[in-house]
């Protein structure tokens, strides 16, 4: 049991040291983390409260200047943002990136859900999705607008990640990562007060923990994008067709076990084969 603990221990130091070999490399520029932060704390409090009339265009301003803003530290953001299936999860990159680790990603939000739901800390739906009812339209108008969502709200996770990192990993000798993904998490739950409630961002700030964990964990934010998409086109999904959540865990489950079996199966085939050849 003890060695145990101590391995796990190990992996989080290697992780620490590996993601600080990463992160320092490039400065953070402190007045435009600033701006981009205000921003995206009031500006989205104002899109979702003072603006009267909000429509797609609004939306796309709105997330157009996030990106712009975001974007003004590239020097820091690129690095997550190289394409994955060069680096991520080799030698099984593609199906790594676009669905084993992004799976991953939701059951492991699934679980977080589950037991705040159990705790009785949170509500069974504090979205209120089964009181919401979209029409084709704003359904297909949400889908379009999805990934610039999930680009800019990426965009600013990596951001305040990497730069909460920079901090703590100054003041503390280890734990500053854990430390850097819960502050983050808790960041975007905050700003998804004026969207959604206190009640629904308080279970986001938990749901999020994987999402960003992932980033550090994996050195790239396509894995959190990807699970982020799935996410919300789940629920906008949902909406529509009430049945599909369950639809899609059952199903996504089983094309997870299926690409692992074949995995296995896949590799067992390999190593035998390159044993007879030996024994040849």
């Amino acid at each position: 049991m003890r060695n145990k603990i101590m391995n796990v221990i190990n992996k989080q130091i290697n992780m620490e040291s590996e993601t600080l070999k990463l992160i320092s490399a490039n400065k953070i520029k402190p007045l435009w983390f600033i701006i981009s932060i205000v921003w995206v704390m009031f500006g989205t409090y104002i899109h979702n409260e003072l603006l009267t009339n909000r429509n797609i265009l609004t939306k796309v301003l709105f997330l157009s200047i996030t990106l712009v803003l975001t974007w003004q530290n590239k020097d820091v953001l690129k690095d997550f943002f190289r394409p994955p299936f060069k680096d991520v999860g080799k030698p099984n990159s593609i199906s790594n990136v676009l669905w084993i680790y992004p799976f991953s990603v939701l059951m492991s939000s699934v679980i977080f859900v589950l037991t705040l739901h159990a705790l009785g800390w949170t509500s069974s739906d504090p979205q209120n999705i089964e009181q919401i009812s979209l029409t084709i339209s704003e359904y297909i108008s949400r889908l379009l607008t999805l990934p610039l969502v999930v680009f800019a709200e990426e965009s600013v996770n990596v951001l305040v990640v990497v730069a909460l990192s920079k901090l703590l990993s100054k003041r503390l000798k280890h734990g500053w990562l854990l430390a850097a993904v819960v502050i983050s998490s808790f960041f975007f739950g905050a700003i998804h007060i004026s969207a959604w409630g206190l009640e629904a961002a308080f279970e986001r700030m938990f749901i999020h923990l994987s999402f960003i964990f992932s980033i550090l964990y994996l050195r790239t934010a396509w894995v959190s994008m990807l699970a982020h998409t799935y996410q919300n086109a789940l629920t906008y999904t949902s909406i529509i067709y009430a049945g599909f959540s369950e639809l899609f865990v059952t199903y996504g489950g089983l094309a997870f076990i299926i690409i692992l079996l074949y995995r296995s199966i896949r590799g067992n085939v390999k190593t035998k084969s390159v044993q007879d050849n030996k024994g040849r």
